[in-house]
């Protein structure tokens, strides 16, 4: 009889994940756009908190306490990041949010969402209502280290949560054979969102693509991440990789 198991673990890591700032709570969350804050390297909700009332009399059985649960408090959620300036919509719109807005002269709830990418390439959303407590950007500046971030969302409601599921992935083939020398890549068609720097997928060999001018014939760096350049026929497949 085998040691352990046999279903393999659907763990994850963060990598991928973002958080991003909507509107106000005042507007529907419907087609409404979000500013994905930009280079956060760390995303930690404090947890839910159940209240509870103590309801012991003097005939409590046991002479044990008795307690019933109030109201839930949806904790916050604490963001760090890479301080990268008022360039990016989203640490921009971050910091001005944080601070009370002119009209009403009150810090405003406003929507956040926060993705992740499950096991099965699935994306876990969370959105939720929330406000500012703590932002702190940019952090220390000093000559030998990198400048950061932080923020403290206080988030004010129920959360909705959503399972989306993965994007079918972006294939075509190879027009003519090529062997392991080879770096212009022969494509039947274009791959969407081809992009230098992104990781197509030939058979079993992974090339890094270095150049993505011509659409079908993307220049790429071969045997990449501890594959080998092969030798690869006409017809064989090509996924971009996410």
């Amino acid at each position: 009889m085998a040691c352990g198991g046999n279903t393999p673990s659907a763990a994850i890591t963060g990598k991928g994940a973002t958080v991003a700032v909507g509107g106000k709570v005042t507007e529907s969350t419907t087609g409404m756009t979000f500013n994905s804050i930009g280079e956060v390297f760390s995303i930690e909700r404090a947890g839910l908190t159940n209240g509870e009332e103590d309801i012991t009399h003097l005939q409590s059985p046991g002479g044990v306490n008795e307690y019933i649960a109030t109201n839930s408090d949806p904790g916050s959620w604490d963001l760090a990041g890479n301080y990268i300036g008022q360039t990016n919509a989203g640490q921009a719109k971050l910091r001005s949010v944080a601070y009370p807005d002119p009209l009403t002269c009150r810090v405003e709830r406003y929507w956040w969402r926060v993705e992740f990418f499950l096991a099965d390439a699935s994306k876990e959303q969370w959105t939720f209502p929330g406000f500012i407590k703590t932002y702190k950007g940019p952090g220390a500046i000093a000559p030998n280290a990198k400048v950061d971030f932080s923020a403290s969302i206080r988030q004010t409601g129920i959360e909705t949560v959503e399972v989306i599921a993965a994007a079918p992935p972006v294939t075509t083939t190879l027009s003519a054979g090529i062997d392991a020398s080879v770096t212009t890549i022969p494509l039947t068609a274009a791959l969407t969102g081809l992009a230098i720097n992104q990781f197509i997928l030939v058979d079993s060999e992974q090339m890094k693509v270095t150049d993505a001018t011509a659409p079908t014939a993307p220049v790429a760096t071969r045997g990449q991440n501890s594959t080998s350049a092969a030798i690869h026929a006409s017809g064989a497949t090509v996924t971009l990789m996410p």
